[in-house]
């Protein structure tokens, strides 16, 4: 048996093919370290985190959404798992933000899902759009019934009156 995975000295090389960025938090939320692996993002850069409130930095709707995660993750000890959407100007971010206590800190694993997030979206938007295609013209509610086997002409004359005005509609036979 190989001990590759628990061998020290591959953990290195492990930890850069499986994450994005380790972020190493205090309890205020201000980077400690930060390991960035296999993604290229201008606001993901030690010389712009380190020794900052990343916390602080996160536009209010993330902030909104991060915050009461990381209170959890550091009053419970419990670990958290959770896709968040980062807006910066007019671009969108998705990450998956995995967070783990970690002796008095917080340890925040990044993964970047910005492209599978917008495929998603893409594929929803088409088939909502699909769906909208696929619906009759007029509701259920508000349509009008075609004749399939009428016997009298009274019957084709209610069956051509949409069903909301049946009860007030009058036509002279």
């Amino acid at each position: 048996m190989k001990n590759i995975l628990k061998n020290a000295e591959n953990a290195e090389k492990l930890l850069k093919l499986t994450s994005d960025t380790m972020i190493l938090l205090d309890k205020d939320g201000t980077c400690v370290d930060i390991a960035v692996h296999n993604v290229d993002l201008w606001f993901l850069k030690e010389d712009k985190l380190l020794g900052k409130n990343i916390l602080r930095m996160l536009p209010t709707v993330t902030y909104n959404q991060v915050y009461p995660k990381f209170q959890k993750v550091w009053k419970r000890k419990v670990r958290s798992t959770r896709n968040y959407e980062l807006v910066i100007g007019n671009k969108t971010y998705f990450f998956k933000c995995i967070m783990y206590p970690y002796e008095d800190m917080i340890l925040c694993q990044y993964h970047d899902i910005t492209e599978r997030s917008q495929r998603k979206l893409e594929l929803e938007k088409r088939n909502h759009e699909l769906n909208e295609i696929q619906k009759p013209p007029l509701s259920e509610g508000g349509g009008m019934t075609l004749p399939t086997r009428a016997s009298t002409t009274q019957d084709i004359r209610e069956s051509c009156v949409p069903k909301r005005n049946r009860k007030s509609f009058w036509m002279p036979t």
